[in-house]
């Protein structure tokens, strides 16, 4: 049985309620270039579309989700990628950027940890996982890319 069925988040593609509060962002030390916001502009869009080919791979049946994809890995999906190549840039010097890491490497771990709990016909459990300790990392990866938008 597809594990998305059980997502209520995958159905309805509201974000929950119970969202962390985003803290206030660092007083910018000077506004962003448009370089620099369409960096991060491109980095939404790699972490939505991660999002998007996970929910994805959710649909497959357990017996099809045993080769994991390169961009499961953290540091070979596309915003992890990206932040290789922002690192030695202004935004990689950004307070909350090594945090924007630690954060997307959490949610990468869950989500592996998802699989292999489905895998394992650990439906329920795998579930719960996505719904709460998930879904709260996948908002906070979001929330620290929208504090950088910030400045």
């Amino acid at each position: 049985m597809p594990l998305n069925r059980f997502l209520p988040w995958r159905r309805t593609r509201k974000a929950p309620t119970t969202a962390p509060p985003a803290s206030p962002p660092p007083a910018p030390d000077k506004p962003l270039t448009r370089s620099e916001r369409l960096d991060l502009q491109s980095a939404v869009i790699h972490h939505l579309e991660w999002c998007v080919q996970f929910n994805n791979l959710l649909t497959l049946p357990p017996g099809e989700q045993r080769t994991l994809p390169d961009w499961m890995n953290a540091d070979l999906s596309d915003l992890g990628l990206w932040f290789v190549r922002m690192a030695p840039q202004p935004l990689g010097r950004h307070p909350r950027f090594a945090e924007l890491i630690q954060a997307q490497r959490q949610l990468h771990t869950l989500a592996q940890q998802a699989l292999q709990l489905n895998r394992a016909g650990q439906t329920d459990q795998a579930c719960t996982l996505l719904n709460t300790a998930f879904e709260r990392e996948r908002l906070r990866v979001l929330d620290l890319l929208r504090t950088l938008q910030q400045g």
